[in-house]
């Protein structure tokens, strides 16, 4: 199963660096549209996840802000909502 996501904005970059971190979903495919909207493919997550009151939450949330912040990159939307915390990972859901 996929995700199909069509988006006005959306920081591939730092997409791509959650991927390469283990915390997001491989791109499958990503491409601007005529209309200026963007086209984003991406595998589906399971749905399986923890409270965020876990302590992986807690632990890895702070982890991947730091791993943000030392590649000058900045996630606009870090809310609970737009993260899966799972038994041993944090996985954000989110990056547009």
């Amino acid at each position: 199963l996929v995700l199909i996501k069509f988006v006005q904005w959306y920081l591939i970059k730092l997409h791509y660096f959650c991927v390469k971190s283990g915390c997001a979903p491989w791109i499958l495919a990503f491409e601007r549209l005529p209309s200026g909207w963007y086209a984003v493919v991406m595998d589906i997550l399971s749905l399986e996840s923890k409270s965020l009151a876990h302590p992986c939450f807690m632990l890895n949330n702070k982890t991947i802000v730091y791993k943000f912040y030392m590649e000058d990159l900045v996630h606009s939307d870090l809310q609970t909502v737009n993260i899966l915390c799972r038994e041993d990972s944090v996985i954000v859901i989110v990056l547009d």
